[in-house]
């Protein structure tokens, strides 16, 4: 059987801390859509579509005007105070160091902190339009961000941890038109820039890959509008003119699904941890199988998404953000598209929500208006082997049990039955979704219970997701390591 790893994550942390699971997650028994907590960020600032960055301890970064650092339970532990005329995206690095970029009229800047909100460093930036993607951070350390380069600006660039230039590149023209992204997506080796005026399209739209050293991938003119997303194997997918096309990583276009008419507005496309697509369509949602083809297709009930959605650490359960007069946050099971669960929103969302490291979180922001100012809101999601696979999707006789004991260390054991011999994948992911362990992948009989042994040696403390794949079935378990 073919397995479809999970997406390989652009950051490479060096240790995930177990004690994050206690942090990011409630003390007491919620039902999945509860609201945690909220807090108010006293700012107003014009909506972005930006999504809340969580640090390596649980810490949750969001910039309106000031950059504010939140607690996992929602306290404030500190503010920088900026005043920066627009809307940063917010990169953390697997130190805690936090990047973000300002703006202040004609100079713009990006600044480092150290996770307990101490400047570090802050480099200028020439920029020749308001448009500023970035910076995200690299699986090295470095921040790798766009400004348009006319007048001699950056164009494509890259900073050290240090703050200083390491490269830039021109040919890159921006006119601010692609302002519901503000982040740089990031592949295992390369970022991706999809905007108006790239080094193969100067005055139309375009998508280009660069490594991390500068170098220019490939280019393709037009086909992409909107912020591309990454798949495995740093396929990308991205949407323009009404069609989702992907492309291989050297540029290659491998196939194009043109939406059937007519066409609601589309959101940027969102990949999945195991390389399903998502694009919301007004008040419908589409989910791709990594070769083209349509998993499912929900055409009503769902109302308007507001920006992109945003899928668990584990893949399981799909957060769609509702704007407009409904104002929702709803959970989808991934595997259906069948609605979990949905909440009640006091103000619309503004971009996707994150989820905490073990994906019992999400955090859905409010950038602010004339009406209400700026607001983070945390929402208990729920362990997704209860949330995300209802029983009744789960074919009879095949029982993955709980992983014992839990927290482990430095071994953990389950066993896996199956009403049928068939082909079955067990793999463990760790909580940004990179595979650390094949336990299984191969032909497995029915008929007992199949013991399994998870050695944690050689693997740091953190929430792991043991996912059993078969050819009539799947599912997963969270479980811990703490040493």
């Amino acid at each position: 059987m073919m397995y479809n790893p999970m997406k390989e994550t652009r950051t490479a942390r060096a240790l995930v801390m177990a004690a994050l699971a206690l942090l990011a997650s409630p003390t007491k028994a919620q039902e999945p859509g509860d609201i945690l907590w909220s807090t108010t960020l006293e700012q107003t600032v014009s909506a972005t579509h930006s999504r809340p960055a969580l640090g390596p301890d649980g810490t949750l970064y969001v910039m309106v005007k000031d950059l504010f650092a939140i607690a996992p339970d929602g306290a404030l532990r500190w503010r920088a105070p900026l005043q920066s005329l627009s809307v940063s995206t917010v990169g953390v690095s697997a130190d805690g160091q936090v990047h973000i970029s300002a703006d202040f009229g004609p100079q713009k800047v990006v600044i480092a902190y150290n996770p307990d909100g101490v400047e570090q460093w802050r480099t200028t930036v020439d920029a020749t339009t308001s448009a500023f993607y970035g910076p995200s951070v690299g699986p090295g350390g470095d921040l790798f961000a766009v400004v348009g380069s006319q007048g001699g600006a950056l164009g494509a660039f890259a900073l050290a941890s240090t703050g200083a230039l390491r490269w830039n590149a021109s040919g890159f023209t921006d006119e601010g038109t692609n302002v519901k992204s503000r982040d740089v997506p990031l592949g295992s080796d390369r970022f991706f820039v999809s905007e108006r005026g790239v080094p193969c399209s100067p005055t139309g739209w375009g998508t280009a890959a660069l490594s991390f050293a500068g170098d220019l991938l490939w280019c393709v003119p037009g086909l992409v509008q909107l912020r591309p997303d990454v798949g495995p194997g740093d396929v990308v997918y991205g949407i323009g003119f009404n069609v989702l096309t992907k492309f291989s990583s050297d540029g290659d276009v491998l196939w194009r699904f043109p939406f059937p008419p007519p066409v609601e507005p589309l959101e940027a496309p969102t990949v999945g941890p195991d390389g399903t697509i998502y694009v919301p369509e007004g008040n419908e949602l589409w989910a791709f199988e990594p070769d083209g083809s349509v998993r499912y297709h929900i055409e009503s009930g769902l109302g308007s998404a507001f920006g992109r959605v945003s899928v668990s650490p584990d893949g399981q359960v799909l957060l769609y953000p509702v704007g407009g007069s409904t104002r929702e946050l709803i959970a989808l099971d991934t595997a259906s598209g069948s609605v979990l669960w949905r909440t009640a929103l006091p103000y619309p969302p503004d971009g996707p929500p994150t989820f905490s490291a073990d994906g019992q979180v999400a955090y859905v922001a409010r950038w602010g208006g004339p009406q209400a100012p700026s607001e983070l809101m945390a929402f208990y999601v729920g362990d997704p082997m209860t949330t995300s696979r209802p029983t009744a999707d789960l074919p009879s006789g095949h029982v993955l049990s709980v992983v014992y004991p839990n927290p482990f260390n430095p071994q953990a054991r389950f066993t896996l039955e199956v009403a049928q011999s068939q082909s079955v994948t067990i793999a463990v992911f760790d909580a940004l979704g990179r595979r650390v362990a094949l336990l299984q992948d191969g032909p497995l009989p029915s008929g007992a219970a199949h013991t399994f042994t998870l050695d944690g040696a050689g693997l740091p403390s953190g929430v792991y997701v043991v996912r059993a794949l078969g050819e009539t079935f799947e599912s997963a378990r969270t479980v811990t390591l703490l040493r």
